[in-house]
């Protein structure tokens, strides 16, 4: 966020997100908050990624998993 970019915060936002059979993230939650507008920025990012679907027995499911942000002023 350019607020926070200004400002120099950066830090790790932490997502829970199910990945469902077809690699597209839902249900995303936020489990480790840095600022309301980091969240949201994380959420906007999480919402574009596509995953390979986790398998069982040879077949695509739907599977929560943890994803961090991370927003780094130095790269």
């Amino acid at each position: 966020p350019e607020n926070e970019r200004k400002a120099r915060h950066q830090g790790v936002v932490t997502l829970g997100v199910v990945v469902g059979s077809d690699g597209v993230p839902r249900d995303i939650s936020v489990l480790s908050s840095l600022s309301p507008d980091f969240d949201k920025a994380a959420i906007d990012a999480l919402r574009q990624w596509k995953f390979s679907p986790a398998t069982k027995d040879g077949k695509p499911v739907a599977v929560r998993i943890a994803v961090d942000v991370d927003f780094d002023l130095t790269r």
